[in-house]
């Protein structure tokens, strides 16, 4: 059975800046409302709920709300603070979790596999 991805974008997760500077402004908002509307959301510095999906080759965002939009490639910058170095080293090779993220949407080139 073939599964269908849309790659609809990528949402690097950001660490935060050090202590003392400005931050930047982020959005939150719900991970659907990004689906529907990417173009909206596009190079923003947004904060959602969402599904992650990670194993062999899968490291994907979505929501169950809206499945039938698709699915978010996640990838996570080089430059994360430690404590979530750690938590990702630590986890297992493969999982489903549910996360609360802070990252720049990207909006790539829509793609059906």
């Amino acid at each position: 059975m073939c599964v269908r991805w849309l790659v609809a974008g990528t949402l690097a997760l950001m660490s935060a800046g050090p202590v003392g500077l400005p931050q930047s402004t982020y959005v939150r908002t719900d991970f659907c409302e990004i689906l529907r509307n990417p173009e909206k959301y596009t190079d923003k510095e947004v904060t959602v709920r969402a599904t992650y999906e990670y194993w062999f080759e899968v490291s994907a965002l979505y929501c169950l709300g809206c499945m039938d939009k698709g699915r978010v490639w996640l990838e996570f910058s080089e430059d994360l603070d430690d404590e979530s170095e750690r938590i990702l080293k630590r986890g297992p090779g493969a999982g489903i979790e549910n996360l609360t993220i802070t990252g720049t949407f990207e909006q790539g080139i829509p793609t059906v596999t």
